[in-house]
């Protein structure tokens, strides 16, 4: 299966959907922090990364244009979860962004975004 960076905040959130995937056979780090992501995404080599928008520290709007600007990192697929469903419309012109998911949603919404992504890719 995938190497998976999910970053969220929302512990409990992180907890529930980091298990539903480890459960699917999936290699889970989880980031709760946004200053985190950008040398997690060089120590942990992921496949796939699942990004909140709202994160602390580091938003996910500047994460995923940090993503895009950088070689290497600018081939990681990015799943986005927000609650501010209006804000995919700034997130169109950013290839990496594979999906869009306004929370709620549920692990298997999830999943099911991460196939097509690691296939698509």
């Amino acid at each position: 299966m995938a190497r998976i960076l999910y970053a969220e905040d929302e512990t409990d959130l992180a907890a529930v959907l980091s298990e539903a995937l480890k459960s699917a056979g999936h290699e889970v780090l989880v980031c709760d922090n946004g200053r985190d992501v950008l040398p997690a995404l060089d120590s942990f080599k992921p496949e796939i990364m699942v990004l909140d928008l709202m994160m602390p520290g580091l938003g996910g709007f500047d994460i995923v244009r940090q993503i895009s600007e950088t070689p290497g990192r600018d081939k990681i697929p990015v799943i986005v979860t927000t609650a501010l469903g209006q804000a995919k419309r700034a997130l169109d012109q950013y290839s990496q962004v594979h999906h869009f998911l306004v929370k709620p949603f549920s692990a298997s919404t999830l999943l099911s975004a991460i196939q097509a992504s690691l296939h698509k890719g």
